[in-house]
């Protein structure tokens, strides 16, 4: 509820006249009895409604609401009363009538209020408001690399991780220098000297930097054939299981699968060999087909270097 104006405003303070007998500081918005009893109108209004009061407060007359009146005069008067401004403790020096302390605050270095950036909503007195509105976090400014608008507060993190024209370092760190974000990609994949490739030579599972790659295409030419063939008789035997040791009995098995479709073709083939290997005691179980072709393996016992077994 608001009730008069607190003494304390005034340059002058007023006699007693002016004090509304309820809440004992200056009339604000004066309504009067039949008896001429001035009161705030809050003031009043509660005494009669929440109270349910039936008397006048200073004369203790019946009092309804409905025999209150307002008193504009009066309300003129107090607003001409000289008084400070609300923030005279802060340093403010201005004094003027009442009915001006609005216009005044509208001008007033001490007043406070809102920052004018977007999202800042900290109060800020108006004589310190050119300094904040400099600082503020949230003050809007312009990304040097793609003139994107964003508050300061947010520009670290766009120029770091999301300015795609911002300029950062080859994570291979070659000589290039700094490369806007938006060509990194291209030139990881197309210029830098120090990014990984892969070998041309698709059984080559190697990873050569580009500065290094025509050296190692040239000095690994014989390995890059010998890998080739490898690969290519792997395919011509992509039916045959690789050799498999079985620990229990020291033995190895060539397992053949479709020996059938192998085994059709015998006579005008040149055979199957399996993969190298090594032992001192070999142990071989001839396979049957479905029609009756035996496979003959043709071997060497007891070297100590790698053998394979033929299938003619």
């Amino acid at each position: 509820m608001e009730t008069g104006y607190h003494p304390d405003i005034f340059a002058k303070r007023p006699d007693a006249t002016f004090l509304c007998p309820i809440c004992q500081h200056v009339i604000r918005e004066a309504f009067a009895c039949k008896e001429g009893h001035l009161f705030c109108k809050s003031c009043i209004e509660e005494w009669v409604n929440v109270h349910q009061s039936m008397n006048c407060p200073v004369g203790r007359q019946p009092l309804r609401s409905a025999d209150l009146r307002h008193i504009i005069a009066f309300d003129r008067v107090v607003e001409t009363l000289e008084v400070f401004c609300p923030h005279r403790e802060s340093g403010c020096t201005w004094t003027g009538s009442l009915d001006n302390t609005n216009n005044h605050r509208q001008q007033c270095l001490e007043e406070h209020i809102p920052c004018t950036h977007t999202g800042c909503g900290q109060m800020v007195k108006r004589g310190n408001m050119v300094v904040h509105s400099d600082t503020c976090d949230m003050k809007p400014e312009e990304c040097p690399h793609c003139r994107t608008v964003l508050p300061v507060r947010q520009q670290s993190n766009h120029q770091r991780y999301a300015c795609k024209k911002a300029p950062i370092i080859c994570p291979f760190s070659c000589s290039d220098g700094e490369i806007p974000r938006e060509q990194l990609n291209r030139h990881i994949s197309l210029e830098c000297r120090r990014a990984f490739l892969s070998c041309s030579v698709p059984v080559c599972r190697a990873k050569v930097r580009r500065e290094d790659f025509q050296g190692h295409i040239q000095n690994n030419s014989l390995r890059h054939v010998e890998l080739l063939l490898t690969e290519r008789r792997s395919n011509q035997i992509n039916n045959v299981a690789p050799l498999q040791r079985t620990k229990s009995v020291e033995t190895y098995d060539w397992v053949i699968k479709d020996f059938n479709s192998l085994t059709d073709n015998m006579a005008s083939a040149a055979g199957v060999k399996s993969p190298l290997f090594s032992s001192l005691r070999l142990i071989f179980v001839p396979k049957v087909s479905a029609a009756g072709n035996t496979g003959v393996f043709v071997y060497h016992q007891g070297t100590d270097g790698p053998i394979c077994l033929n299938l003619r």
